[in-house]
């Protein structure tokens, strides 16, 4: 493990929703997990959840689970540099240029603007 920050399960979990481009509710339905199991991982309402789901989660990503529950960095094509956090809204600058508008209340994404 690095030394350094730790970013949250549910940092990293936003993190790669928004460099995938999915919404909580698509990854849900990708993996076959339910909705709020997603949508609870997302909010930080579960601080410690079932080795199966993070299981799931990282091998649809392509992550280790050391790399989604924030002890190790996420592989550089998951970084996203992010603009401007308000109370409900979340832009980010994705690795292929691309800013994308995130609902943080809903999970969801709000907008895809290409940059030309």
């Amino acid at each position: 493990m690095k030394n350094g920050p730790r970013a949250s399960l549910k940092t990293v979990i936003k993190q790669l929703l928004v460099h995938t481009h999915l919404s909580g509710n698509a990854l849900a339905k990708a993996i076959k997990l339910p909705t709020p199991t997603i949508h609870r991982l997302i909010t930080g309402e579960v601080q410690d959840p079932r080795l199966s789901t993070l299981i799931m989660i990282a091998d649809y990503f392509g992550v280790s689970i050391e790399q989604l529950i924030g002890r190790e960095p996420l592989p550089k094509k998951f970084k996203a540099k992010f603009l401007k956090i308000k109370q409900k809204q979340m832009y980010s600058l994705s690795s292929d240029r691309k800013v994308i508008e995130f609902d943080t209340k809903k999970s969801k994404i709000i907008g895809v603007i290409v940059e030309s």
